[in-house]
């Protein structure tokens, strides 16, 4: 059977969120297509073919109200977006390939490992013991567990980004507030050209953030500011480091608090 024009989603059947933009709004109300940049690659391929199954006058009313929008006819804007569009559906395939990575462990539980007593998630325990039994778990250790605290989940993240070869940055937070100095680990890696993503699989926001962004401070920076807000701990100061590698497994959690806060500083507050 050949291949049909389908006109635009109606107003009654547009979603409340794009009713009131003036691209959609004309497509709904004229029921011509018009090439516009679309969430996704997939769907900006689809309208490309739906606009050349249209017959000539509908393609020519489009094209007028394509330069009164965007400056280009639809052909010539097809060709601009497309580089932006591709780009687009390489990030998504990252995104979901490193999601994918991660989806086993996003149901590991919180707990400590506790040297002669292995890992315990009581949370109502985790102040009884001595800082010096408190030890960092391998990567395969914090996978057998099933469950570790947040710089096991740093370590575990490292491991397997490493393996992949994707570039990434161990940060470390450390908050000044007493007795406990709460302190935290995260990793930042770069999916792709100039997208780089927060993965932190103990936080409320789930192991692998959707928020794209440009440069690894503005991740580092925008997660350090969401933990202490978590936390409760914006009212104390706290430090923001790089690590400049990342803690050996079987150290207790005073050791890895040192050789976190031998790394770069990239915030204090």
């Amino acid at each position: 059977m050949e291949p049909k024009y389908e006109p635009p989603y109606p107003l009654s059947k547009l979603p409340k969120h794009l009713i009131n933009d003036p691209v959609h709004h004309w497509r709904a109300t004229t029921g011509i297509e018009l090439i516009h940049e679309e969430p996704t690659y997939e769907e900006f391929e689809r309208i490309s073919n739906n606009w050349n199954l249209m017959p000539n006058n509908m393609k020519k009313q489009s094209d007028a109200k394509a330069m009164e929008f965007f400056g280009y006819t639809n052909a010539a804007n097809m060709e601009r977006l497309k580089a932006r569009m591709l780009l687009k559906r390489v990030k998504a395939q990252n995104y979901k390939s490193v999601r994918e990575l991660f989806q086993p462990a996003s149901a590991y539980n919180y707990g400590l490992y506790i040297k002669g007593q292995g890992l315990v998630t009581d949370s109502s325990k985790f102040h009884a013991f001595d800082p010096k039994r408190l030890l960092l778990q391998s990567p395969a250790s914090f996978e057998k567990n099933k469950g570790g605290m947040c710089h096991d989940a740093t370590l575990y993240v490292h491991d397997k980004l490493d393996r992949q070869g994707i570039p990434h940055k161990g940060i470390y937070v450390e908050s000044e507030k007493k007795p406990y100095r709460p302190t935290h680990s995260f990793v930042v890696a770069e999916i792709g050209r100039d997208d780089w993503r927060i993965i932190d699989l103990f936080s409320r926001k789930g192991g692998l953030y959707e928020e794209s962004f440009k440069s690894w401070q503005d991740a580092a920076q925008f997660r350090s500011s969401l933990w202490a807000d978590e936390e409760k701990l914006t009212d104390s100061p706290k430090i923001t480091t790089v690590m400049e590698k990342f803690p050996t497994p079987g150290s207790d959690i005073m050791a890895v608090m040192r050789t976190a806060r031998k790394g770069t500083p990239s915030e204090q507050t």
